[in-house]
C-alpha cells in the first residue's frame, strides 16, 4: 500500500478527545473506501487514538509533554 504523508498541528494545551485531524484512503477497487485504521508507530505514551472506521485522530493523553517530546510522527495503517 502506498504511503501518503499528512501533517497536522495542535496546541501544546490540547485536551483529551480534541480532534487532531482525519486520515483517509480509497481502495483500488472503484467506490470502495478502505477502513480499519490503526496507529502502528510513533505513538509514544499512547498520546493519540484513531477511530478505526473514520480515521479521525484525537488526543488520548491527559497532557502532551511538549518539553520532552516536541513533535510526534505517527505511522497509520489502513486495511
Amino acid at each position: 500500500m502506498p504511503r501518503v504523508p499528512a501533517s497536522f498541528s495542535i496546541a501544546e494545551e490540547a485536551f483529551p478527545g480534541q480532534v487532531v485531524g482525519t486520515v483517509t484512503t480509497t481502495d483500488v477497487n472503484a467506490g470502495d473506501t478502505a477502513g480499519n485504521f490503526s496507529i502502528t508507530g510513533g505513538n509514544t505514551g499512547g498520546a493519540f487514538a484513531i477511530h478505526p472506521v473514520t480515521g479521525r485522530i484525537t488526543v488520548a493523553a491527559a497532557v502532551l509533554n511538549h518539553a520532552g517530546i516536541p513533535a510526534y510522527t505517527l505511522t497509520v495503517q489502513a486495511g
